[in-house]
């Protein structure tokens, strides 16, 4: 960002030796605004429940002598930088397992000015997957987004999901056949609860009901999409939503939250969501930025009791292999608390929220940016956040039914007391 009089002047991307000029607008759009500290103007960074400020510099990076005004399509060029943003930003190579030099050695030859894009394509796009990272994309279009290349993990559950829907181990399709499942498993649930019990929020994005008559079921699937606004419209909206979910749990002698099919959204509504189970003020998590050769101060993030009712009973917290991104954040918040046990599966682990780059032929870059220190000191990137309980019960026979069936085991845990 570059800065004159107070006011925005120029945004700048840099990865490696390139740096580009993107528009003005796309600065507020990405979360910047200017503030003042210390009696001057500097430019903060909102990301999310975080905030980065940036630190002055006496004049823009050595790379931008050559700045770059328009869409570069040079292969070379845009290899280079789609390298040199994950060497420079990108936070987990140790967690998973990456040799990034060695990318570059093993790729690099095969780039060349006479490289189509459909052959760039491809081969960043092999990247990105070898990664493992949902997290890490690669859009062909900073504003349509037509094609995406992703990448990530596969466990115990992601086979089973891709046999359930007849389709063979694709990350590029992972959405499809995420909300194909969920919108099947969502289609029996009112058969698996108390008779007359169902109810449905938000298009069905917060469900719930009783399973039997001391004990409510709460599922939340997402952790965005309550508004058409800005995060801070998210979270009055989820405020609201959240102010009829106590209403309907109010008769209850225990709850259970189910986040196994969340793929999250604004870790602001999983904290806001969070907020209503506290008791007191307590540490959640840190949170810390890769900068090039190391992180920024670490960030507390804390869970308290909001000014709205809220619920204080014992809560089984279902989680596991699906439960990703702002749902994992939710998990981190909720398992600090005195009532609430986790019950399922490891998540996902892709905590960290998305850093943005946009590249100079002006596909847009995605990656994981942020290391997550949970309050127990664990950082869980890469292998998920654990259970108090684990629960296996998914059966590739039975996928569906299945699904359910750690719904007895909070029940049968709630029942005895905890």
């Amino acid at each position: 960002m570059e800065s004159r009089s107070g006011d925005l002047q120029g945004f700048y991307t840099v990865a490696g030796s390139y740096c580009g000029a993107l528009p003005r607008s796309m600065a507020d759009e990405f979360g910047f605004e200017m503030v003042e500290f210390k009696g001057r103007k500097s430019i903060e960074l909102k990301a999310g429940i975080s905030r980065y400020r940036a630190r002055r510099l006496a004049q823009l990076p050595h790379q931008c002598e050559a700045l770059s005004t328009g869409p570069d399509f040079n292969p070379e060029t845009n290899f280079d930088a789609f390298w040199g943003y994950f060497d420079q930003n990108y936070a987990f190579f140790d967690e998973r397992n990456i040799d990034w030099s060695s990318v570059y050695r093993r790729h690099r030859p095969a780039i060349t000015e006479n490289t189509t894009p459909q052959q760039l394509w491809q081969i960043l796009g092999t990247v990105i997957g070898q990664l493992g990272d949902g997290h890490a994309t690669l859009v062909n279009d900073i504003r349509t987004r037509e094609q995406t290349a992703r990448g990530g993990q596969v466990r115990e559950l992601l086979p089973l999901l891709y046999e359930y829907s007849g389709k063979s181990i694709d990350f590029n399709r992972y959405p499809g056949v995420f909300l194909g499942f969920r919108e099947d498993v969502f289609r029996q649930l009112p058969a698996k609860l108390k008779p007359g019990s169902h109810w449905r929020l938000a298009n069905g994005m917060i469900q719930g009901g009783y399973v039997n008559e001391r004990t409510a079921y709460l599922a939340i699937n997402e952790m965005s999409g309550f508004s058409d606004g800005q995060s801070s419209d998210e979270v009055s909206a989820i405020n609201a939503l959240m102010n009829q979910v106590m209403d309907r749990v109010r008769g209850s002698d225990s709850l259970i939250v189910d986040v196994r099919l969340n793929p999250g959204g604004d870790d602001k509504v999983s904290m806001a969501i969070a907020e209503r189970f506290a008791d007191k003020q307590r540490l959640a998590f840190t949170k810390q930025a890769r900068l090039r050769h190391g992180f920024t101060a670490p960030q507390e993030i804390t869970v308290q009791p909001g000014a709205t009712q809220g619920y204080r009973r014992p809560v089984c917290l279902l989680a596991g292999e699906l439960t990703a991104s702002a749902a994992e954040i939710f998990v981190l918040a909720m398992r600090v608390l005195p009532q609430v046990t986790v019950v399922g599966e490891p998540t996902k682990g892709i905590l960290s929220d998305t850093h943005v780059f946009v590249m100079p032929n002006q596909w847009m870059l995605t990656g994981s940016n942020e290391r997550y220190t949970a309050a127990d000191g664990n950082r869980y990137e890469a292998v998920g956040v654990p259970p108090d309980i684990v629960s296996k019960r998914y059966d590739k026979q039975r996928l569906i039914d299945s699904h359910f069936d750690s719904m007895a085991d909070c029940t049968a845990y709630l029942s005895a007391g905890r």
